[in-house]
């Protein structure tokens, strides 16, 4: 998925808005719906927990990918399909071995092969 096609598929809020409900679409009630809240994925911290070294450690998140990519096929897979999916919390733990963390948001700047974007910065 490019960055382009992402643009309409990742809202994020702004002035205390996210324009994904548009209020003349969403203002009267259609029946039940269902969202999913993911929370803390904290890439590198599974590695950082079984050496015991939360301060040093997590700098690979292998683990945490997988088990990224087995969530979103689930969630893929549901049906119905949820309304929205809104991931909060802590997203990394620790940088893979020699990396720095970026220095300002990108877009589409980092992509893992067959895997579509989960998160989007804008």
């Amino acid at each position: 998925m490019s960055a382009a096609e992402a643009g309409g598929v990742f809202h994020r809020a702004r002035g205390r808005t996210l324009d994904a409900f548009p209020a003349e679409k969403e203002s009267e009630w259609k029946g039940p719906f269902y969202f999913i809240l993911g929370a803390d994925p904290q890439f590198g911290l599974m590695k950082a927990w079984s050496t015991g070294d939360c301060d040093n450690g997590g700098d690979e998140w292998e683990q945490e990918i997988r088990l990224t990519e087995q969530a979103v096929q689930a969630i893929n897979k549901l049906n119905p399909k949820p309304k929205f999916f809104v991931l909060c919390g802590d997203l990394i733990h620790a940088m893979p071995a020699g990396q720095r963390p970026p220095r300002a948001p990108s877009r589409g700047g980092h992509r893992r092969e067959n895997c579509s974007p989960i998160l989007q910065s804008r």
